[in-house]
Formats: C-alpha cells, sequence, structure tokens
C-alpha cells in the first residue's frame, strides 16, 4: 500500500523492471530505465546471472529504495503498477 510519504507495510513490491544483458528495462515498454532509487551497494548481483527483477522493501527493509532480486526466488509479492492520470 502506498501513503503520501511512500509504502507501507512490511509487505516486498515488485516493481515492473527486467534486466537484459547488463541494461534495465520497464516491462510494460520495454523503455531503458533513466531513474534508480537503488539501496546502498545494490544492485550487487547477489544471485549471479539471475538478478533480473526488482523489489521495494524487499526482506522487510522498510526503506522504500531498490533491491535487485532472482526472479526465480521470489516469495509472495505485491506488485506496483502505472496507471496514466
Amino acid at each position: 500500500m502506498l501513503n503520501s510519504s511512500g509504502l507501507v507495510g512490511n509487505d516486498t513490491y515488485l516493481i515492473g523492471l527486467d534486466k537484459d544483458d547488463n541494461q534495465w528495462y520497464w516491462i510494460d515498454d520495454h523503455m531503458e530505465l533513466n531513474y534508480t532509487n537503488c539501496r546502498a551497494l545494490e544492485p550487487n548481483s547477489c544471485c549471479g546471472r539471475k538478478v533480473k527483477c526488482v523489489a521495494v522493501n524487499w526482506n522487510g527493509i522498510m526503506n522504500n529504495q531498490w533491491d535487485g532480486i532472482d526472479c526465480n526466488n521470489i516469495p509472495p509479492a505485491n506488485f506496483i503498477c502505472k496507471k496514466k492520470l
């Protein structure tokens, strides 16, 4: 859930990024990522070549920053979608 100060609760959220070679893209329109809000030392290739997704509040770390994660090893998570206004 999102409020004016950011995400609330301690749930993990996937934000719709995918990695192709060494470049991150938004999955809906395949546009290159031109902004990041990565946590310090992220993405850190913790899981080798499997780091192809990005989550917010990964493992309950409540900082609203991004973590690179293994797409095949995701616990139950929520999703953040974009909507045209």
